[in-house]
């Protein structure tokens, strides 16, 4: 539920019905979530930080985070800093990650980056930081700035991984079906209309 202008009486009819037919969590930015305390209590919930564009500074990402620990929230999405990743500043990136990680570990942290926006130098520096700096999950595209990834990148991207972290992506809505990522390579796919991917959402 990434839409800024999606009504809370409208999320909590969504969460209902996912629920209802078997989808078992959500992804949504904090204020939608704050909003939503009484809505399918029993559904994970993953707040959104500092989406989709990952300019906040890292104080206030790491405010974020604690803000999901307080509502209850059982995972966070954080966009790590896109400047600093084109850039090459690698060692505010690994800062970055350092300082989220730490700020809360008692919930499911997952990183989000636009991958198709990396070189592949690029490519190959935040995989090694990723090694030594595990979020539970890769989120590879916020779905907003694109470029989408092809299967072959999401394929190549699933074996460079490390084997703890696990690959997610977004599933436009004028994109390929979700399952033809999971078959590429993608453990997780984010959709906002999960009921239409069959078996496999």
């Amino acid at each position: 539920m990434t839409d800024p202008f999606l009504p809370p009486g409208e999320a909590s009819k969504r969460l209902e019905e996912w629920w209802n037919e078997g989808v078992v969590a959500a992804a949504a930015p904090m204020a939608l979530w704050a909003a939503l305390q009484e809505a399918q209590p029993k559904l994970r919930r993953i707040g959104l930080v500092a989406f989709p564009s990952g300019g906040q500074t890292n104080t206030g990402k790491r405010v974020e985070l604690l803000e999901c620990v307080r509502m209850g929230l059982h995972g966070a999405e954080v966009v790590l800093n896109g400047g600093c990743l084109a850039e090459g500043l690698w060692g505010e990136v690994e800062k970055e990650m350092r300082d989220l990680l730490k700020t809360a570990p008692e919930i499911e942290l997952r990183f989000a980056v636009e991958w198709g926006r990396l070189g592949d130098e690029a490519r190959r520096r935040l995989v090694r930081l990723l090694k030594d700096n595990q979020p539970k999950v890769l989120r590879a595209a916020t779905g907003v700035y694109g470029p989408a990834l092809t299967f072959q990148e999401v394929a190549s991207l699933r074996a460079m991984l490390p084997k703890g972290v696990r690959l997610k992506l977004p599933a436009g809505k004028d994109g390929p079906p979700p399952a033809k990522y999971l078959d590429a390579g993608a453990d997780l796919v984010e959709s906002e209309t999960p009921l239409s991917c069959g078996e496999r959402p």
